[in-house]
């Protein structure tokens, strides 16, 4: 309430704060004194609410349907060091037709209006809290893309990628997406799994002295090298390590090394089955 002067004005701010997802129409009654019939304004507004459709892709299986307000498991299962492991989920409306690459449309789809939100990863641990996404150092985890916006029209692809540099146990680290304009929404919860350890390998030598070796001529052939005192009649000496795979599960051989012009690790990249062993030489 209040009081106008003569050829004044008076603002008056209406507030909408739907409670319902529903069409509102209604008038507010504006009573003036001295006045036969009161002011009407109408007012009309529409409540809606943001919804989403979260989806793990599974190449094995059929994809899975997350639900929000429900802890759902991933697990990565058992990895070795260096090892790299990652989920796909896809992001948006129920609505959505994958095949068709858009949102099916509603009975009240010329109305509704075009809807973006913004949506926020949280990497949460069950005991320290909020920690930040890190692929060099511990929890080894990372979101792709870790914020962004998404639209009820389209869909936003999520990778959840795991790669542990040493041993390490995600020990029920949970991922969470929330929608800040729908706080009062249930948030998706994924708990993570899984476990990495350094594969039971065994090396024939830990070290090795290769001892006085001659230098090599440039522009000499190979004929006038002097030979090597331990390898007979070849002109560099050369060691053939043995490396044993004494774990239960296969494990996936490599190595960093760049080849110098006095040394060479010929290593082909190779998977070494549980129990074999393969000879990589070292000239």
């Amino acid at each position: 309430s209040g009081v106008v002067g003569p050829g004044a004005s008076f603002p008056i701010e209406v507030a909408f704060h739907p409670t319902e997802e529903k069409s509102y129409n209604f008038n507010i009654i504006c009573n003036i004194k001295r006045r036969e019939k009161p002011v009407l304004i109408n007012v009309k507004g529409e409540g809606y609410k943001i919804h989403t459709k979260l989806v793990l892709e599974d190449k094995t299986r059929d994809d899975r349907l997350l639900h929000p307000g429900v802890v759902e498991l991933l697990d990565f299962g058992d990895m070795q060091v260096q090892e790299r492991c990652s989920f796909t989920l896809r992001l948006s409306s129920p609505g959505y037709n994958r095949d068709q690459g858009k949102a099916e449309p509603s009975d009240d789809a010329n109305e509704a209006p075009a809807q973006r939100y913004d949506y926020l990863w949280e990497i949460r641990h069950p005991t320290r809290g909020l920690l930040a996404p890190r692929q060099d150092a511990p929890p080894y985890l990372t979101v792709t893309p870790m914020h962004g916006v998404a639209t009820q029209q389209e869909e936003t692809v999520v990778t959840v990628s795991y790669s542990p540099h040493d041993p390490h146990d995600l020990d029920g680290i949970i991922v969470r997406m929330k929608i800040p304009s729908s706080p009062g929404e249930p948030f998706y919860n994924l708990k993570l799994s899984g476990r990495a350890r350094r594969p039971m390998l065994d090396f024939s030598v830990a070290s090795h002295d290769f001892g006085p070796c001659f230098v090599k001529r440039g522009g000499s052939s190979a004929m006038s090298e002097p030979t090597s005192p331990s390898a007979s009649k070849t002109p560099f000496e050369r060691l053939d390590l043995v490396v044993s795979n004494r774990d239960t599960m296969d494990c996936w051989l490599s190595t960093t090394f760049q080849r110098t012009p006095y040394l060479d690790v010929q290593l082909q990249t190779a998977m070494v089955e549980s129990g074999k062993s393969v000879v990589v030489p070292i000239i």
